[in-house]
C-alpha cells in the first residue's frame, strides 16, 4: 500500500510539472518562439570571371537549422578539397601536404517575421596557373611554375547577409591582383521542405 501511495504521489508530481510547463509556454510565447528552429537551405555559388567571360561556377548547398537569435553562430560546415604534396626546402627531402579547396561555415538566425540573418565564412584556395595557359591547361614553365613549390591563391571572406525567403544576393566581389580575374559570391536562402 505504501508503494502504491508513493507511485501515485510521483505521478501527481509529474502531471503537475507537465501542466506547469505547458502553462509557462502559453504564458510566455516569446520563450516558445525562441525554442523554434526553422530548417533553411542556403546555396552559395563561387564564380570566377575573366572580364565578362565566366571561367568557373562552383555551387555549394547546406541545410541549416535557423535559430531565434540576435547573431547567428556557424552551425554548418563544409570542407571540400584535395591534399597536394609539396617538397619542403630543407637538407632532407621532405614532403609536406597542403589543403587546397573550399571551406564554408554558415549559421542562420531569424527575428519575428523579419528577414533571416546569414553568417557566412569562406576560405577558398586553389593552385595558381601562371603564364598564358588556357582553361584546364598547365601554364608553360617559368620562374613561378615549380611543381614542387606551387603558387597558391587564397580568398577568405566573412560577412553577415540579410535575406528574405527565396532571395538571392551577390554578396562578395573581389579582384585577383595577379591575373585580374573577378571572384563573385552569391547567396540564396529558401525554406527547406
Amino acid at each position: 500500500m505504501k508503494k502504491l501511495m508513493i507511485c501515485l504521489a510521483l505521478l501527481g508530481l509529474l502531471l503537475l510539472t507537465a501542466s506547469t510547463h505547458a502553462q509557462d509556454k502559453q504564458a510566455n510565447p516569446e520563450a516558445a518562439k525562441k525554442a523554434k528552429i526553422i530548417p533553411v537551405k542556403v546555396q552559395v555559388v563561387l564564380s570566377e570571371y575573366d572580364g565578362e567571360r565566366k571561367i568557373s561556377s562552383m555551387p555549394y548547398t547546406m541545410v541549416i537549422g535557423a535559430n531565434y537569435e540576435e547573431y547567428p553562430h556557424p552551425t554548418a560546415s563544409l570542407r571540400l578539397g584535395v591534399r597536394i604534396p609539396v617538397s619542403k626546402i630543407s637538407k632532407e627531402h621532405e614532403i609536406e601536404y597542403i589543403d587546397v579547396g573550399s571551406n564554408l561555415d554558415c549559421g542562420v538566425s531569424f527575428k519575428d517575421d523579419g528577414p533571416f540573418l546569414v553568417n557566412l565564412r569562406i576560405d577558398r584556395s586553389s593552385l595558381y596557373a601562371t603564364g598564358s595557359a588556357k582553361d584546364g591547361e598547365r601554364a608553360p614553365d617559368d620562374a613561378h611554375q615549380d611543381p614542387d613549390h606551387p603558387l597558391l591563391r587564397q580568398m577568405r571572406a566573412s560577412q553577415i547577409f540579410v535575406l528574405r525567403e527565396n532571395q538571392t544576393t551577390e554578396a562578395i566581389m573581389a579582384t585577383d591582383p595577379l591575373n585580374g580575374h573577378v571572384l563573385r559570391v552569391s547567396v540564396t536562402l529558401s525554406i527547406a521542405k
